[in-house]
């Protein structure tokens, strides 16, 4: 089963620091555990972002269960700073901080991420949760992400749009840890990104005005795309397509990449709106690294080639299978460790092989999903499989 992200959050004061070199972090609500997690997703994002002014990140761990999602996330933010690269937009405060060089927002913190205590979390950080636990290091890499600068600033009232018009009392009873800013109908860098399928770009009001249907109509119309150079050049020319679905959906819409474009398999789905139970990713992607190049950060993309290569490839075909099901992993390896799990998560079967290429006889299973963990070398990888 599939649950949602969100993008808003609210943080009580904490309770716990640590820092990192690019990070100053606190928590609240959390126990060793948990902040071990955190940690490693931090250090994980440490690897990525060249800054000299530390992200100040502030994680609180209580029940969401109201609100429903995994992860809300609400960056702080900043517009018309000195070193800004375009005036009347925002920029999440980490980012402008980077670009400027100094810190811009003294005693407030950057990101404030909530993570519902009500989830089945997995909190080991070595990528191996059972099938019914969601991977708590993957969630909050994804909503650090949303503090990066990846939101939208867009909002949806009755049967208009717009951008910048959302205040604090949207999110009552939620409160920030630093002061809500006024947003004064303007967009965020990502926001001032996105196009339609025609080119536009939907931040421009002479086509699309702030508070118009025309503009809830570009929201709704599951066909909005990223218009970055990095980005599009590293996806074959194609800019890469923005979760915008046919029902407005607050808090997801615009802040995401389209589910069906950038799938598990990708290798670029940390950024997608939804997360399956058993789902583990650690890691941005180099799509994503190139969209934050795009919105203005300097990152370090060498370090995902190292990453790359401790992360298992393996392709899985045909699927949906009748009955022999293939099995490929891109590494070399020695010793493969398999493992079928019912869609329940029970382990039907358990099998070793000693090369990288091998089939299974799936004729002995009823149509219905599956899931196949594939282990080598001390790394694993989730594949869903469709029998029929």
């Amino acid at each position: 089963m599939k649950n949602s992200y969100y993008l808003f959050c609210f943080i009580l004061i904490p309770v716990v620091s640590f820092s990192q070199s690019n990070f100053v972090v606190s928590s609240s609500g959390t126990n060793s555990t948990i902040d071990a997690a955190i940690d490693h997703a931090v250090n994980i994002w440490d690897d990525y972002l060249i800054t000299n002014v530390p992200v100040k990140l502030h994680v609180e761990y209580l029940d969401l269960t109201n609100q429903g999602p995994l992860g809300i996330t609400l960056p702080n933010g900043r517009k018309d700073f000195p070193s800004t690269p375009i005036q009347g937009i925002w920029y999440a405060s980490c980012l402008a901080n980077a670009i400027e060089g100094v810190e811009l927002n003294t005693g407030e913190h950057d990101i404030n991420v909530f993570m519902n205590s009500a989830t089945n979390y997995y909190f080991g950080t070595d990528g191996n949760p059972s099938l019914n636990q969601y991977d708590f290091v993957s969630v909050l890499l994804h909503e650090i992400a949303h503090g990066l600068g990846v939101v939208s600033l867009s909002k949806v009232i009755s049967n208009e749009g717009s951008f910048g018009t959302l205040q604090a009392t949207d999110f009552a009873p939620l409160n920030t840890t630093f002061p809500f800013p006024n947003l004064e109908g303007r967009p965020s860098a990502w926001d001032n990104m996105i196009i339609n399928n025609g080119g536009d770009y939907i931040v421009d009001t002479l086509l699309f005005p702030n508070n118009s249907l025309d503009l809830k109509t570009e929201f709704e119309s599951n066909a909005l795309y990223f218009n970055g150079p990095v980005s599009t050049a590293l996806n074959a020319g194609i800019n890469p397509r923005v979760f915008a679905p046919i029902i407005y959906d607050p808090g997801s819409s615009l802040s995401h990449l389209n589910e069906s474009s950038f799938p598990p398999s990708s290798g670029n789905c940390m950024m997608t709106p939804f997360i399956s139970s058993g789902e583990v990713n650690h890691y941005p992607g180099p799509l994503f690294l190139a969209i934050l190049q795009d919105i203005g950060w300097q990152v370090n993309s060498t370090a995902y080639l190292y990453e790359r290569n401790n992360q298992l490839q393996v392709s899985c075909y045909p699927n949906p299978v009748i009955d022999y099901l293939s099995i490929e992993l891109k590494q070399a390896t020695t010793f493969v460790k398999l493992e079928l799990f019912d869609s329940e998560g029970k382990i039907i079967r358990i099998e070793s092989f000693t090369t990288n290429q091998f089939s299974i006889d799936m004729n002995a299973y009823p149509s219905g999903s599956y899931y196949i963990r594939v282990s080598s070398n001390c790394i694993k990888k989730v594949v869903p499989i469709i029998v029929q």
